[in-house]
């Protein structure tokens, strides 16, 4: 046995260990051999020690492994990657066919400039991503289950969030105000708690929201969270009211969408959001 600096037997070996776990980290002991609370076994041996310590490790070892695991799923479900890209094949089979059936559009744009304004869009949206995205799932209680979501652009296309597709009709700042719309469908629809996507959904969602908003039409009731998430985004979140100003202007002769932002100014977004919550927490069995 290695002596102590006053000459006493430590019961320890002079000589470091030094192992690999199975996980791959590599094990150093000396810090819990130097530690003045160590733990003595009964027998003070150096092998009763060693094997505590190994099973000590091997405990901290899984747990951590094990949070880690957790708190990266938690990561990607809170902050899914968004992927922007340009269609080839939508502009080839949908695009052109659109363009060819409504003349008054001009000509459509080239492949080239599809690139250089999807780069564009892609660097505005980087902008606002996180704190966004954050926003929408700290709002709702719930998470994204896609760890990816991919939009495709294509000119001559209405935007829509399932499949996920977006146009060239918008300035930048306004594609991303026209992203979170969609984005806000699809956190509605396909999250941790309840998913459209599962087959023998019993639940629909336009029935349960009647319940909560009223009857109205389907175009309209879909739009009610939706414009009152979005409204919180503008105001609380990006605090630039002119964007849901201009939201408004924009959509002011769709009937469906201005009727659905006239029952969001009048009741209170936050109440609209809060029954939301409350839905997806409890209504569904998730507590």
């Amino acid at each position: 046995m290695a002596p102590s600096s006053s000459g006493q037997d430590t019961g320890f070996s002079s000589r470091q260990p030094e192992f690999d776990s199975p996980r791959g980290h590599h094990i150093d002991f000396l810090p819990f051999y130097e530690t003045p609370y160590r733990y003595k076994v009964p027998s003070g041996s150096y092998c009763g020690d060693f094997v505590f310590v190994c099973c000590l490790y091997s405990v901290f070892d899984s747990l951590w492994a094990e949070l880690c695991e957790i708190r990266c799923s938690r990561y990607h479900k809170i902050m899914p990657q968004i992927r922007i890209n340009f269609s080839p094949l939508l502009y080839d089979y949908v695009s052109r066919d659109m363009f060819r059936m409504y003349k008054d559009w001009g000509e459509i744009p080239s492949q080239d400039q599809c690139y250089e304004w999807t780069e564009n869009y892609r660097k505005e949206w980087a902008k606002y991503e996180a704190k966004i995205m954050h926003a929408l799932t700290e709002a709702l209680g719930v998470q994204f289950r896609q760890p990816v979501i991919d939009v495709s652009v294509a000119p001559g296309i209405r935007a829509m969030s399932s499949p996920l597709i977006m146009n060239f009709m918008y300035y930048p700042d306004q594609f991303v105000d026209v992203l979170t719309h969609e984005l806000i469908h699809v956190l509605l629809t396909d999250n941790d708690k309840y998913t459209i996507n599962e087959p023998g959904q019993p639940i629909w969602l336009d029935q349960e929201w009647a319940k909560l908003f009223g009857e109205h039409e389907f175009d309209v009731l879909v739009h009610v969270p939706v414009h009152a998430i979005h409204k919180h985004i503008y105001l609380d979140v990006l605090k630039e009211p002119e964007r849901l100003e201009r939201d408004k202007e924009n959509v002011k002769d769709d009937r469906p969408y201005a009727e659905a932002w006239r029952y969001v100014d009048e009741h209170d977004c936050k109440k609209i959001i809060e029954r939301l919550k409350s839905f997806y927490a409890s209504r569904l069995g998730i507590l």
